[in-house]
């Protein structure tokens, strides 16, 4: 039997790496390509002709919603299944993208085990030709952690299409892990971002900065000041690059720790 063609569209390198690995000798699923923004997911789904789209919903240039909309425009001659693989899943988000032909949405924190088991579900409905099952996220009362980060950089102004949205995203999280790892920017902090994202740490450092510079120059000075109080004055100047990781890490553990 012929393999499954499965592209991921995913701005994680590592959710990419771990599935390259899980998947690599798999039967019944071939893996043909991996896109960490919407744009050239999009590009990829029309080259590639998958069976199956495993897709994020927040990424640079074209978010999951945008990527879900150009698939459904495509003069394919067989829609692919779409498994969305998300963190920010919600009642009324979920509908919407199973309007725009989403099959499938499931927690970002699954395991690939459990990908592979939905994967499977998928297929066997498709072949008898019923409609999949739909794995809707598990109601919380609690955003996740990348969920909380993602929404906060948002609000501060830092547009999700540069580089520096995933760095900060990521630096954020890491930080929340380990306050410790603040304390070494340089050799630490940079170099893990980087190894996440496939890049080297010169480039995280003027990415998060180029970033952060953008949020201060078309940002809303209220939203800053409220944002980060009378620690950074928005009229004086940004804040370092430390300095805005190290103050919404902080903002996020006390939040945790009051749940």
């Amino acid at each position: 039997m012929e393999k499954l063609k499965v592209i991921m569209i995913d701005d994680s390198y590592e959710v990419c790496r771990s599935a390259k690995d899980y998947f690599q000798n798999n039967n019944t699923y071939e893996f043909v390509g991996f896109a960490h923004d919407g744009q050239v997911g999009i590009a990829m789904a029309e080259q590639k002709h998958p069976d199956i789209v495993i897709l994020d919903m927040v990424m640079p240039n074209a978010d999951g919603l945008h990527v879900l909309r150009s698939i459904k425009r495509m003069n394919l001659k067989k829609r692919p299944t779409i498994l969305i693989h998300s963190a920010i899943a919600r009642d009324k988000s979920t509908a919407m993208w199973m309007d725009e032909g989403a099959d499938y949405v499931l927690a970002k924190e699954t395991t690939m085990e459990n990908i592979e088991m939905h994967l499977d579900l998928m297929t066997e409905t498709s072949t008898r030709g019923q409609a999949p099952v739909i794995s809707v996220f598990p109601k919380r009362d609690v955003p996740d952690l990348e969920t909380q980060v993602t929404a906060i950089i948002q609000e501060v102004g830092i547009p999700a299409n540069i580089k520096g949205y995933q760095y900060i995203r990521n630096a954020i999280i890491l930080v929340v892990n380990n306050n410790d790892i603040i304390n070494s920017v340089t050799k630490e902090l940079y170099p893990e971002v980087a190894k996440m994202c496939d890049t080297s740490p010169s480039r995280v450092e003027r990415a998060i900065r180029h970033a952060i510079e953008v949020a201060w120059d078309r940002g809303d000075p209220e939203t800053l000041n409220r944002m980060f109080g009378y620690t950074i004055s928005v009229s004086k100047g940004k804040p370092t690059n430390s300095e805005f990781i190290a103050m919404i890490a902080d903002k996020l553990r006390l939040a945790m720790k009051n749940i």
